[in-house]
């Protein structure tokens, strides 16, 4: 769990101009199964993508601080989209990339 303060400005853009996005209507539902070959905005709505993307350009911790940021505020419409990010960035990658990317190489995923 983060505190308030630790929510840099870009997370807090980023929660506003969803919120803003949403204000008058409830975000559409995510499309499932998410198939490996979809983009972000086959999944859910395109502007919903494009504000994510903005926030990918930071790399990975700015994901995750973002995930952090909506679990604090209670934004699980915004998490789930965050999630679905994630999800499909892995699913384009073989275990063996995934544990070089992320530096897992002492990791046994086999037990």
């Amino acid at each position: 769990m983060i505190h308030l303060n630790e929510i840099d400005s870009l997370t807090f853009q980023v929660i506003f101009d969803y919120l803003e996005l949403h204000k008058e209507k409830e975000p559409a539902k995510i499309v499932v199964p998410i198939r490996s070959n979809q983009s972000l905005a086959h999944i859910i709505e395109v502007a919903d993508a494009e504000l994510i993307e903005k926030l990918a350009v930071k790399g990975d911790m700015a994901i995750l601080k973002a995930m952090d940021a909506c679990l604090y505020l209670e934004l699980e419409s915004l998490r789930r989209r965050l999630a679905c990010f994630v999800a499909i960035k892995l699913m384009g990658s073989t275990l063996e990339e995934l544990k070089e990317i992320y530096e897992l190489e002492d990791c046994n995923f086999d037990e």
